[in-house]
């Protein structure tokens, strides 16, 4: 058997300074499932400007495979898109308890009703076009950037 040479690996405490300084420096994962490109580019300027980044699914099935291998902080679903819409995505997040099934969904959408949105599993509701306002709104209730998830 072979000695190891060098020092000891590292072993965070809660004390650990690198551990405090990622909990404060958190930086929301965020997931954003949008077809039209233009939805999406002006979303992903929006996020930009707010200090956010996102990985992006184009379909709702896209999204609902994403969500059950990655853990996000927060999703921002259109509501109509092709191959499985927003609802019946964020419904099958919620069933599939994968690592994002409670990470709080954001309906984007211009014309599904709230209460179907709410129905299906989603958080909060924007009107699409929505403001940088609006979104910087609906991020700070569900995925603040100084830290962890939001409260609702």
């Amino acid at each position: 058997m072979k000695k190891r040479s060098g020092p000891a690996p590292r072993t965070p405490t809660l004390q650990d300074p690198l551990t405090s300084n990622r909990d404060r420096n958190h930086k929301p994962r965020l997931l954003l499932a949008e077809d039209n490109v233009i939805a999406r580019l002006v979303s992903l300027r929006f996020l930009e400007r707010l200090g956010y980044t996102a990985d992006v699914a184009v379909n709702g099935l896209e999204a609902v495979q994403m969500a059950d291998q990655e853990a996000y902080d927060a999703i921002l679903m259109d509501c109509d898109m092709p191959v499985l819409d927003g609802c019946t995505a964020a419904a099958l997040i919620r069933r599939l308890r994968g690592p994002s099934a409670t990470a709080p969904i954001i309906a984007l959408t211009a014309s599904t009703d709230r209460s179907l949105c709410l129905k299906a599993g989603m958080n909060d509701h924007l009107t699409k076009p929505c403001t940088l306002e609006e979104m910087r709104g609906a991020l700070e209730r569900w995925a603040p950037l100084s830290g962890g998830r939001g409260t609702g």
